[in-house]
C-alpha cells in the first residue's frame, strides 16, 4: 500500500468537515473483466476527471480507473482554496523568468480559476464556489507590502479584483483586532472539494 494511504481504509474517505458536510454517493462497482476505450485515465481526482471530461466532450471514448473513490486523495483533502497566482509572488517569478514569462504564467492561472468556476457551475453546483479570500497582515510593514503587491497586480497585470483594506476596515471584515490591515482578493475563492 502506498505510504500516502497508510492510515486510510481502502475506498473510505477519511473523516473531515468536507466528508461530513456532503452526501457521498455510493461506491461504484469494481472493474470486473475487460473494458475497452480509446483512452484510459488513471485516477479520479480533479486532473483525471477533467482530462476525461475534455476528451469525452471531443467524442473520445474514455474509461476512468480509480483505486479508491472519486476525489479520495489530494483532490478531496485539500482546503478548497482557488487562489490567485502561485506560491511565489509575481515579483519573484519576474526575477526568475522575466516579465513576459511571468505575464504568461499569470494569465494561465487566471484562465485556470475561470475554468474552475465554469466547471463548478456546470457540473458541480454543490461545490458552492464562493468568491473572496482575505489575507491579513500582522504588522504595518506587512500590510504595506500586501497593499503594494495589490497595486502592482493592477498596474502590471491588469488585475483589479483585489482590494486593499486599512486596519479598521479589515478589523470590521474579520471581526478581530489581530491584524494591521489586509487585502481581499475577490478573484480568488473557495469550493467544496468533494
Amino acid at each position: 500500500m502506498s505510504i500516502l494511504f497508510r492510515n486510510d481504509r481502502p475506498g473510505e474517505y477519511p473523516d473531515s468537515w468536507y466528508v461530513a458536510s456532503t452526501d457521498i454517493p455510493p461506491a461504484r462497482p469494481a472493474l470486473d473483466g475487460d473494458a475497452r476505450a480509446d483512452v484510459c485515465v488513471v485516477g479520479a481526482g480533479f486532473t483525471g476527471l477533467c482530462a476525461a471530461l475534455f476528451l469525452a466532450e471531443r467524442g473520445i471514448n474514455v474509461v476512468v480507473l480509480e483505486a479508491h473513490r472519486v476525489g479520495f486523495g489530494a483532490s478531496g483533502r485539500n482546503g478548497g482554496q482557488v487562489g490567485s497566482g502561485f506560491n511565489k509572488d509575481q515579483m519573484f517569478i519576474e526575477a526568475k523568468l522575466g516579465p513576459e514569462a511571468a505575464r504568461a504564467l499569470w494569465d494561465m492561472t487566471e484562465a485556470a480559476k475561470a475554468q474552475v468556476r465554469e466547471l463548478s457551475a456546470r457540473f458541480a453546483p454543490d461545490a458552492a464556489y464562493l468568491p473572496g479570500v482575505a489575507h491579513g497582515a500582522y504588522s504595518t510593514a506587512e500590510a504595506q507590502a500586501l497593499h503594494a503587491y495589490v497595486d502592482l497586480l493592477g498596474a502590471k497585470y491588469d488585475y483589479e479584483q483585489a482590494e486593499n483594506h486599512t486596519e479598521s476596515e479589515f478589523v470590521d471584515l474579520v471581526k478581530t483586532d489581530a491584524y494591521k490591515g489586509g487585502i481581499v482578493d475577490w478573484g480568488a475563492g473557495h469550493i467544496h472539494p468533494l
